[in-house]
């Protein structure tokens, strides 16, 4: 008995080879994706499970597209993943009249021909003009298919089949055995979602404004059903995010090598990265997300601030701004965005709001001050001529002074310069002005009370930077004038100093 058993099976066996059976395709498991944390760089951090009854081979329904380095598989047993062609039915591509009828007895029957054009249809590759050709009793034929009304086809015979075999890239789970059902978890980052913040400023009084925060959402990675959604602020390190992994059905050999050599673009350390939910959402791919994530009342004020800036060359520019300075209301951080101002229902501006933490300090410039009239002097503070049997003094004496300093292949006189800033308040009400002064030199003496900001350095300035910053406050019509005086080292062949602005 055992020997008839093992001959059918065999024979089953060779049958299956000979008549060319396909092996069974992998089942097809079924997932969720049950989160995303969306960052404002076009990633996304994918929170995916992944549903099977047992151990097993399993193609996953959505096939991921992971940074290199970002896949990974948490679950109760060992899981292995592999990226495999399989074979998938398709429709087959729609063809002309004729591929379809190559090879069949047919009669044609045109527009303005009362007889039909009897003959066998020439295969495809012996006809490749747009015209129809048919093999008649008395030659070729060549047809207009837009003259053509109908076609009767004699002994249609075996047709084309709707479809055919294609090759596709699909990602198989093999889970091994456990004694309970597989938990399976993947998480990945991926390309293809995005997030932008905006905001609403209302300045109804004087005291308190209301900002409103937005947040728009794009998702063109996969179709999202009740998954939760989170918000990311500040810039993650991810060194690798334009290397699409190996496990990617888009991704090959050599795009991937030369990712791999190219630069990375590490961003920030992340420690400032905090995620804010927006609950569970449904989301196509291909669609848009806006909504509000959240609305505050705070206190604000409302000053002038006027920067005063200069180069190596002695180039002045400057500007004047109203600011809205406010310290962050929310429960998360407020990231760099475009904010539209409003004063009781009238536009005012458009313009970038600041990032803030929670509880820090923002401010907004929303307009020009145009009724705050600034001049400003700076001139070089004149040095004693040396007496006439000094004049001869030679260069080498001078250096040993300290008056020219030599810097690589450079000479420089080191000079002193005073400068004094004037603004002029022309508003009906008092104002706070913030004047600021960038300066390229050692910073030897302000009036008023005045904070020196050092800034770091480059390594070929050979002048220190420097802010000096004051606060006055002014009455209406009132007028106030601030003074400093620096040293800076200037090129011999570029002289200056004389400037009014």
């Amino acid at each position: 008995m055992r020997q008839v058993l093992f001959a059918a099976l065999f024979g089953l066996l060779i049958a299956d080879l000979l008549t060319g059976a396909e092996p069974t395709p992998e089942p097809l498991a079924k997932s969720t994706i049950t989160s995303v944390g969306v960052f404002k760089n076009g990633l996304a951090l994918v929170q995916q499970e992944i549903d099977v009854p047992g151990p097993g081979a399993y193609r996953l329904d959505i096939a991921p597209n992971p940074v290199h380095g970002s896949f990974w598989i948490k679950s109760n047993c060992d899981v292995e993943s592999a990226l495999k062609l399989l074979d998938f039915d398709t429709p087959r591509p729609v063809a002309g009249l004729q591929d379809e009828l190559a090879g069949k007895n047919v009669v044609i029957h045109l527009k303005d021909k009362a007889d039909g054009i009897a003959g066998t249809v020439e295969p495809t590759s012996r006809s490749q003009s747009s015209f129809v050709t048919v093999k008649t009793a008395t030659g070729s034929t060549y047809i207009n298919p837009a003259e053509i009304t109908s076609i009767d086809v004699k002994g249609a015979g075996k047709t084309k089949e709707g479809t055919i075999k294609q090759q596709r890239p699909v990602l198989v789970l093999t889970v091994d055995k456990t004694d309970k059902k597989p938990a399976i978890v993947l998480s990945y980052l991926t390309h293809g979602f995005s997030w932008a913040p905006s905001y609403l400023v209302e300045i109804g009084d004087g005291n308190n404004l209301t900002i409103e925060m937005a947040a728009a959402v794009r998702n063109e990675f996969a179709d999202l059903k009740e998954s939760e959604i989170k918000l990311m602020t500040g810039t993650p390190a991810i060194e690798f995010s334009n290397v699409i992994s190996p496990l990617s059905p888009k991704q090959n050999l050599e795009k991937f090598l030369s990712a791999l050599q190219s630069d990375g673009l590490p961003g920030v350390d992340g420690n400032e990265m905090q995620f804010t939910s927006i609950g569970k959402r449904n989301l196509k791919s291909g669609e848009s997300l806006s909504l509000r994530v959240g609305r505050a009342k705070v206190g604000y004020e409302r000053l002038v601030e006027w920067n005063v800036a200069s180069d190596e060359n002695g180039s002045i520019t400057e500007e004047t701004w109203d600011v809205l300075q406010f310290k962050n209301p929310f429960a998360f951080p407020m990231g760099t965005a475009p904010a539209m101002v409003m004063d009781r229902d009238q536009f005012k501006s458009q313009r970038t709001c600041s990032r803030a933490l929670v509880g820090e300090a923002s401010s907004l410039r929303f307009a020009r001050s145009q009724d705050m009239r600034t001049r400003g002097k700076e001139s070089e503070e004149l040095v004693k001529k040396p007496a006439e049997k000094d004049a001869k003094v030679d260069k080498e004496a001078k250096i040993e002074k300290g008056e020219i300093i030599r810097i690589g292949m450079n000479e420089y006189r080191r000079a002193t310069i005073d400068g004094e800033l004037t603004v002029t308040n022309q508003r009906k009400q008092p104002s706070k002005v913030i004047l600021r002064r960038d300066i390229k030199g050692k910073v030897l003496q302000t009036d008023v009370d005045a904070k020196v900001q050092a800034y770091e350095e480059g390594l070929r300035a050979v002048n220190p930077s420097n802010e000096i910053v004051w606060t006055v406050s002014l009455g209406a019509g009132e007028e106030k004038t601030v003074r400093y005086r620096y040293t800076a080292l200037i090129l011999l062949s570029r002289e200056r100093w004389a400037a009014t602005w």
